[in-house]
């Protein structure tokens, strides 16, 4: 019974952690095309660089910020009832 409710709790982290990078990935995305719009106005134009930015960068995070993930994460021994 241990075995499965771990197991269940893993995917719902696992879930977790793609949603959020999708999410990520999205709201990067919306973001970056804001940027563009604030920026073919002259006047906006100030604005509009660092919206752009900040939004490569997380859509940058999104795609690439969960590769150190496995690495970090250690592993607990199972413990005994």
């Amino acid at each position: 019974m241990r075995q499965g409710h771990s197991s269940v709790q893993h995917l719902a982290e696992a879930s977790g952690l793609v949603f959020e990078h999708v999410f990520a990935v999205v709201a990067g995305l919306v973001l970056m095309v804001m940027g563009i719009g604030m920026g073919v106005t002259i006047v906006l134009l100030p604005l509009g660089v660092p919206v752009g930015l900040l939004g490569l960068f997380v859509f940058l995070w999104g795609l690439i910020g969960w590769a150190g993930l496995g690495r970090t994460r250690q592993e607990e021994p199972p413990q005994e009832p």
